[in-house]
């Protein structure tokens, strides 16, 4: 390999290693992903923590509301990546609660649960910039299966994507450094 010139590597921690080109970061695959389940039916949120093996499959719900503003207290708390909400609630229904949560941040994950076919809530949900939504209807093992991990490849994507960010920023800085020594 003379003569060609390697890329330089820097042990950012215990399971990652970044070069230039790339990121090789086990602990995205490791890191559980925090979920808030907000609906004001009691009963429906335990059938959702039921339904699904959430540890299973890398999900940790930190956090549970049975309306609106509980839901958002509860978010500014603990901000989760991913957000389930209800659409119809009494005092903020789920589409105040989108708007709110998207205040404050663009890139957490909502599911939209819904008892309607509406299409005119439902494209306002999406202009709101949720990332999913089922009726409550057809929810079962398999559909919400197939929700949840359509959603966890999304963040693990924008989790690689941050992490080559940083680590070009950290090899520009460490490039910088090296320069004017």
């Amino acid at each position: 390999l003379q003569g060609r010139a390697q890329p330089r590597r820097y042990l950012i921690e215990q399971k990652s290693i970044v070069n230039t080109d790339y990121i090789i970061s086990l602990e995205n695959c490791m890191k559980q992903i925090d979920v808030m389940i907000v609906d004001d039916d009691k009963l429906a949120i335990d059938y959702l923590q039921s339904l699904f093996d959430w540890d299973k499959h890398g999900f940790n719900i930190i956090a549970t509301a049975l309306n609106g503003n509980q839901g958002y207290k509860q978010y500014l708390k603990y901000v989760p990546q991913l957000v389930i909400t209800d659409l119809r609630m009494p005092h903020v229904d789920g589409i105040d609660l989108i708007k709110k949560i998207r205040k404050h941040s663009e890139d957490t994950k909502i599911l939209l649960l819904t008892a309607y076919c509406d299409f005119d809530v439902a494209k306002s949900a999406i202009e709101l910039g949720i990332t999913e939504y089922i009726i409550k209807d057809e929810i079962n093992e398999i559909s919400i299966k197939e929700k949840l991990l359509k959603i966890k490849e999304a963040i693990n994507k924008d989790r690689n994507i941050a992490n080559v960010l940083s680590a070009k920023a950290l090899s520009d800085i460490l490039s910088s450094k090296n320069a004017n020594y």
